[in-house]
């Protein structure tokens, strides 16, 4: 490019300098034409002469997130960690893992309530949706339930939570199971054991000489939480419906308990004991038994 813009360039020039004036005053344009292109072609080699000279930065292949130079763009507030974990590092030198302990059996023990179970007896009637005691209502075996307070020294009592009782009777081929039990005095059939207050809670009436009578109750929840006109709250209105096991004279009925805290997503069995009634016989009418527990 140099060399074409310099040779026009000197021809141009030669020929201003020339013998031949006609010719230079006809055709005077050409050979100002001729000086002017090989200025331009002098400039045109040296600009190009100058990029070739000049470094280029070799394209990335990686032109993700990256601008027209190759490099990096970041969103505002973004923050990239280009660290790598060395894998290889010492058992030392790596950062250690804190597991919780296991649950001990003691520390089970302490977050539990400790339950007593003892027999009682008496006599219940039935109204307004919940059995209570009362002298001139029907025989009864119940069993009281106590949440025992503690004793050692720093040690806290702990309330048992809704409580449910699950009872069978049984023998020989037969079974009757109640799935939540009446306790005395309730309408609900799943009550918090606040330590040191005894519940009483209804196993079965006798006031039939061949049959004992059990009864489930329906009624999750106290009944003055529930509309009045609500199917659950009806039932409790009306008599309570039992459910019969048969017995004779030296029958040993086996029976059954379980005390399980029922919360939302959890169930805790908190106490369990097996039990026998034996009819012994019959007086003024009635059946003659004892009951005990079985370990």
């Amino acid at each position: 490019m140099f060399g074409l813009g310099g040779a026009i360039l000197t021809v141009s020039i030669g020929l201003l300098g020339t013998g031949w004036p006609t010719f230079i005053t006809a055709h005077a344009w050409i050979v100002w034409a001729g000086v002017a292109l090989g200025i331009v072609l002098l400039i045109a080699g040296f600009v190009i002469s100058t990029n070739q000279q000049s470094p280029q930065m070799a394209p990335s292949s990686n032109t993700a997130g990256r601008d027209n130079w190759g490099n990096q763009i970041n969103a505002p507030g973004s923050t990239f960690n280009l660290s790598v974990p060395d894998a290889s590092l010492p058992e030392a030198e790596k950062p250690a893992t804190i597991s919780p302990p296991e649950p001990t059996e003691q520390m089970l023990a302490r977050e539990l309530p400790t339950l007593s179970l003892d027999f009682g007896n008496g006599r219940v009637s039935y109204h307004g949706g919940r059995f209570e005691f009362d002298e001139n209502g029907s025989r009864c075996i119940t069993i009281r339930v106590l949440n025992r307070p503690a004793r050692e020294p720093g040690s806290t009592s702990v309330r048992a939570r809704s409580v449910i009782a699950h009872l069978t009777l049984s023998y020989s081929l037969t079974s009757t199971a109640i799935a939540c039990a009446y306790w005395v005095g309730r309408h609900e059939n799943r009550i918090n054991l606040e330590p040191g207050k005894p519940e009483d809670l209804l196993v079965a009436l006798i006031d039939h000489p061949l049959m004992l009578k059990l009864y489930d109750n329906p009624l999750p929840y106290p009944l003055e939480t529930l509309a009045w006109d609500s199917p659950l709250s009806i039932a409790a209105h009306q008599d309570a419906e039992p459910k019969l096991f048969s017995w004779v004279d030296d029958m040993n009925v086996e029976g059954e308990v379980f005390l399980i805290s029922k919360m939302v997503n959890q169930s805790t069995t908190l106490a369990y004991k097996k039990f026998k009634i034996l009819k012994s016989g019959t007086e003024s009418g009635l059946p003659s038994f004892r009951v005990w527990w079985v370990e």
